[in-house]
């Protein structure tokens, strides 16, 4: 929702629902919320805010088990129409914080190339984009340092801009 010209807010409810089949597992659900605002800096420039699950909703009551309340700034600099640069920290009031940086780089009208890096723990992530009238295709991939390689695929229908 724009607030005035240069900066948004907004506020969504979740509800996460966890069932486990197994015996004497059973299901739980619980609600939660995000807040977010971003403002625009300037041309080029971006800064942005996110906070899920202010209220620390309860998973369980085994350990008080809750959903992680996580807090996010970031920022995004337009250095040119063909690239673009995106940082992030974010922290889950119960663990390390964690950094995030990315670039896209736009060299012809149908092409995008990603890449990005992030910390705690560390991970690096590449894709590529194509973008032809009201189709996007995206291929990525993602390497964990615990986990391994993450290939992931999307394809995106873009109505007509009014």
């Amino acid at each position: 929702m724009n607030l005035t010209d240069n900066l948004s807010g907004g506020v969504r409810m979740n509800y996460h629902s966890t069932r486990i089949s197994a015996e004497n597992y059973g299901r739980t659900g619980n609600v939660t919320a995000e807040l977010g605002v971003q403002m625009r800096v300037s041309k080029h420039v971006t800064i942005s805010s996110h906070l899920f699950n202010p209220f620390r909703a309860q998973l369980n009551d085994f350990n008080d088990e809750r959903m992680p309340t996580i807090i996010g700034v970031g920022a995004a600099y337009r250095i040119s129409d063909e690239l673009y640069a995106a940082f992030e920290v974010e922290k889950d009031i119960e663990q390390k914080a964690t950094f995030r940086a990315g670039v896209e780089y736009h060299p012809a009208d149908i092409l995008y190339v990603r890449a990005g890096t992030s910390s705690n723990p560390n991970q690096f992530s590449f894709g590529i984009g194509i973008e032809f009238n009201n189709l996007r295709f995206d291929m990525a991939g993602s390497y964990h340092s615990l986990l391994g390689y993450t290939p992931q695929v999307s394809l995106t229908y873009l109505p007509a801009k009014k």
